[in-house]
């Protein structure tokens, strides 16, 4: 809590969370995909889709939660966010973009020694 009894939000925040999930859910209904690249359930993040495939699991780490992180957090278009949040809610990005890519890597169905050393 700080000074005046304002709890601040962090990433983890229920409502920012929620509001969050609503838009990721939203983004991923409303993209267009190639036939080959599985889209994840449009209820992404309740139980109610149930189980997410392999396909289902590659698709929302390599494509839509980084895309969908990206449009949310506007990192170019911020004004007034806590300084703090912004520097999480950007590593927590780099993070996802960096696990999507290594995904990428350890599915695909080539490699070389180029890959092998990253």
């Amino acid at each position: 809590m700080t000074e005046g009894g304002h709890i601040p939000s962090v990433l983890g925040d229920d409502a920012k969370h929620s509001k969050e999930l609503k838009h990721i859910q939203s983004f991923i209904s409303q993209t267009k995909r190639p036939s080959w690249h599985t889209a994840p359930p449009s209820n992404l993040g309740e139980a109610k889709h149930g189980k997410l495939t392999a396909d289902q699991w590659r698709s929302c780490i390599e494509f839509d939660v980084p895309a969908a992180m990206a449009q949310i957090w506007d990192f170019n278009k911020r004004g007034g966010e806590d300084d703090e949040r912004a520097q999480r809610q950007k590593k927590l990005a780099e993070a996802t973009l960096l696990l999507a890519k290594a995904v990428q890597w350890a599915t695909s169905h080539s490699t070389s020694a180029h890959l092998a050393s990253q």
